[in-house]
Order: C-alpha cells, then sequence, then structure tokens
C-alpha cells in the first residue's frame, strides 16, 4: 500500500502518536490498580515514565506489525510469496520486532525529556521560591532600619 519512505515513516508516526494520546498502557495501570503496588517504591515521575514508554513501545509494536515490516526486507518472506503463507509471516515478525525497538527508543527519548523537563521546572520554581523569601527578608531589615532611623529622628 505505502511505497515509500516517507509516507511508511508518517503512518509509523501516526500510530505511535495516537496510541500515546489513547494511552492504552496507563488505562491498564489503572484498571489494575498497578500504581498501589509500585508507589512504595517509585516516585510518581517514575510510574509516568514506564507508562509513557509502554505506550510507546506498544505504539511501535502495532505500527510495525500493522506496516508488516514493509522496510526489513527478508528472502525468507520473498520466498514465501511464491507458496502459501503461515498465519505469523516472517514481515510481521520482522515489523513487529523492528516496530518494538523503535518505539521503545522513541518513548525513552519522550519520557527522558518530560522527566528533564518536569525538573528544571521543580528547580526553578524553588530557586524562584528561595530568591522571594530573601528579597522579603531584605524587605524586612530596610523596613526595620526605616523604623529605627525614623525612631532616631523623632528623638
Amino acid at each position: 500500500i505505502f511505497r515509500t519512505g516517507a509516507v511508511a515513516c508518517m503512518g509509523f508516526a501516526i500510530v505511535v502518536e495516537g496510541t500515546r494520546l489513547a494511552s492504552p498502557v496507563r488505562k491498564i495501570g489503572t484498571f489494575v490498580n498497578a500504581e498501589r503496588y509500585v508507589s512504595s517504591y517509585l516516585d510518581p515521575r517514575q510510574i509516568e515514565f514506564g507508562y509513557v514508554v509502554g505506550d510507546y513501545t506498544l505504539g511501535g509494536a502495532v505500527a510495525g506489525a500493522a506496516y508488516r515490516g514493509m522496510n526489513v526486507p527478508s528472502s525468507t518472506a520473498k520466498k514465501l510469496k511464491q507458496g502459501a503463507r503461515p498465519a505469523l509471516s516472517p514481515r510481521i515478525l520482522g515489523g513487529l520486532g523492528a516496530g518494538v525497538v523503535l518505539g521503545m527508543f522513541a518513548g525513552l527519548v519522550q519520557a527522558s525529556y518530560e522527566y528533564l523537563e518536569k525538573e528544571m521546572e521543580e528547580e526553578e520554581a524553588q530557586a524562584r521560591h528561595e530568591f522571594e523569601e530573601r528579597m522579603k527578608d531584605q524587605v524586612r531589615e530596610l523596613a526595620k532600619a526605616e523604623a529605627a532611623r525614623d525612631l532616631r529622628r523623632e528623638a
């Protein structure tokens, strides 16, 4: 169906991102209440990291199998075209494997980006809070100094 690599790449990305938006791994995790079991030793950001990687991996597997490994040439697949084809052809399995690897890589990149972004936002919020506290302390000290100066002028 898709002959060009660009169209195949676009289709792959659409399936992977669609799976990420649907987030079936998160829905399954919520359904079985998985967070209850892992929350004692994983922080919520690590759980989120797992959901993102899982969604991308699943999306990659679905996309790879759907496109039947069209960019994974195989001599076995060529031979099978001539004869009877089994239910799971080597092309589908090749596409599944390649999709899992690409999806997992994309998930790791995306989850790492989101994790680091949240870390930086928290550090920035902490730095902003510390800065505001220092400014409040300085304003209080200036107010005390002015009050003391006013008292000395009045006396």
